[in-house]
C-alpha cells in the first residue's frame, strides 16, 4: 500500500501520537487520584454521619437506662409484695411498707450506678473507686468549696 505521507511525516506523526497518549495517560492518572480523594472524603463524611447517629442512639439508650433504674426497683418490689406465698405475703404489707422499700431500693440502685460510672456530675474521671463510692459526701463538699472559692475570688476582684 502506498501512502501520500513520507517517512519523515510518519515519524513526526508517531512522535505526536506518543506525546498525546502520554498526556492522556497522565490525565487519566490525575483523574483517578482525584476520584480516590473524593471517594475518601465521601467515606469520611459517611463515617462521621454514622458516628453522630450512634452517639445520639447512645444518649437515648442512656436515658432509657436511667428511666429503668428508677422504675425497676418499684416493679421488683411490687412483684414480691404481690406473690401469694405465705412467708412473703402474710397480709401485713401495707402501702407504707411498699413505698419505704421501693424508695430505699431505688436510692441504693442510684448510688451503685453513680459509683460505678467512670465520670458523672458527682465525680471526676480521674477519681478512684473509693472516691467514686464516697460521692454522696464528696460532691456536697466539692460544691461548697467551689462556691466558697468563687465568692473569695469575687471579693478579691472588687478590692
Amino acid at each position: 500500500m502506498e501512502s501520500e505521507f513520507t517517512n519523515e511525516q510518519r515519524a513526526d506523526s508517531d512522535e505526536l501520537m506518543k506525546k498525546e497518549c502520554s498526556n492522556v495517560l497522565g490525565e487519566i492518572d490525575r483523574l483517578e487520584r482525584r476520584r480516590k480523594m473524593l471517594s475518601d472524603r465521601l467515606k469520611n463524611a459517611t463515617d462521621l454521619a454514622f458516628a453522630i447517629v450512634n452517639t445520639e442512639d447512645s444518649r437515648r439508650m442512656q436515658r432509657l437506662s436511667y428511666l429503668t433504674m428508677v422504675f425497676l426497683p418499684a416493679s421488683f418490689i411490687a412483684s414480691i409484695f404481690g406473690m401469694n406465698v405465705k412467708e412473703i405475703n402474710n397480709g401485713t404489707q401495707t402501702l407504707t411498707h411498699y413505698v419505704e422499700t421501693t424508695v430505699a431500693l431505688t436510692l441504693i440502685t442510684i448510688y451503685v450506678v453513680i459509683s460505678l460510672q467512670k465520670q458523672s456530675w458527682f465525680h471526676k474521671r480521674q477519681d478512684t473507686l473509693v472516691q467514686r463510692a464516697a460521692w454522696p459526701i464528696l460532691y456536697p463538699w466539692r460544691t461548697w468549696w467551689q462556691i466558697h472559692r468563687m465568692g473569695k475570688q469575687t471579693v478579691d476582684a472588687k478590692a
